[in-house]
């Protein structure tokens, strides 16, 4: 059985919503981190 490595070896800072660095559009990742927050809620 081969092992795989799971060191963290390169953390890189994120801005304020990780839908625009996964490329949508501006207003797109806006809806969709909104639409996450409230799922975040909701499930809480």
């Amino acid at each position: 059985m081969n092992k795989t490595d799971t060191a963290i070896t390169h953390v890189t800072t994120s801005s304020s919503n990780i839908f625009e660095e996964l490329g949508f559009s501006g207003q797109e990742a806006t809806k969709l981190k909104i639409k996450a927050q409230l799922m975040c809620s909701i499930s809480e």
